[in-house]
């Protein structure tokens, strides 16, 4: 771990991974036949030099400049050499300018101890690179964490577990306690390993991309309320134009072999995508 005086910034969400076990896990969950790995914000380097050593070549995106100096001192000190670290902010860094410039020509590994606050939106920006990165190792929240790798029926099950798991596989590795980071957040953490699958689940051209993605977080908007009723009774909030009533609606999805009076907590990513066509059609 870096040695260093620098003082933690709460407007970045810093918090210093220190717990050695957690350290070993996330190491365990990255793909031996890595190429490079991305760390985003690599902090005071808890996870940086081990992940050097794996033989992998290393890349650092840290928004921290006084942190990220310091990294890079240590990196250079114990002789790692095969690493190239860029300073800015997740949310607006050019990802594709890591292959665009060539520093990596095929698959990446993302690892990352992300900032509560913005680790939704970052993995929302990850995904847009889904053909380019292979595996991730990321943390969140615990909470966001358990909604990312909810299964179809259970209450975390939402928006975010669709969308996520249309591409990749997730897994619920690991959950650390407050007492792992310094400093402590107030929350427990959950580190989720995610691997690409070898095709998505469903096939949606880019450009409707953005569409379905509003269409699902609108059908969980109303979670409570049965499909039948939430997609007649607030059509006005529907992202796409075609519009059916409700005894059109309740005929359509039979035809689907959806029962109407289901929710959408327990549809399966394939009921999403005949939704979306309908309304789409």
């Amino acid at each position: 771990m870096v040695k260093t005086k620098t003082r933690v910034k709460k407007s970045l969400g810093q918090n210093f991974l220190i717990d050695n076990h957690a350290i070993a896990e996330i190491l365990g969950a990255i793909p031996e036949d890595a190429k490079a790995i991305l760390e985003i914000g690599p902090g005071r380097g808890a996870l940086t030099l081990p992940l050097a050593r794996l033989g992998a070549r290393i890349l650092l995106l840290e928004k921290d400049e006084q942190v990220l100096a310091g990294t890079r001192t240590y990196l250079k000190i114990e002789g790692v050499e095969n690493f190239t670290a860029w300073e800015g902010d997740a949310l607006e860094f050019d990802f594709a300018s890591i292959w665009n410039d060539g520093h990596a020509e095929g698959d990446i590994v993302v690892v990352s101890n992300l900032p509560y606050n913005i680790a939704t939106e970052i993995m929302f920006r990850l995904l847009n690179f889904q053909s380019k990165i292979s595996a991730m190792v990321l943390m969140f929240q615990e909470e966001v964490a358990r909604r990312i790798s909810a299964s179809s029926g259970s209450k975390a099950y939402g928006a975010i577990s669709v969308l996520v798991q249309n591409y990749y596989q997730v897994e619920h590795i690991l959950k650390l306690s407050p007492e792992s980071f310094r400093p402590r957040p107030r929350v427990e953490s959950g580190v989720l390993k995610f691997v690409r699958r070898e095709r998505p689940l469903l096939s949606i051209a880019e450009e409707k991309y953005g569409k379905f993605r509003d269409f699902v977080h609108f059908c969980f908007r109303h979670r409570r309320k049965t499909l039948l009723n939430s997609l007649s009774h607030n059509v006005a909030e529907l992202p796409i134009r075609n519009r059916c009533g409700k005894t059109e609606l309740a005929s359509s999805l039979r035809r689907l072999g959806i029962d109407e009076s289901r929710r959408a907590e327990t549809l399966e990513l394939e009921d999403f995508l005949k939704l979306f066509q309908l309304f789409s059609s």
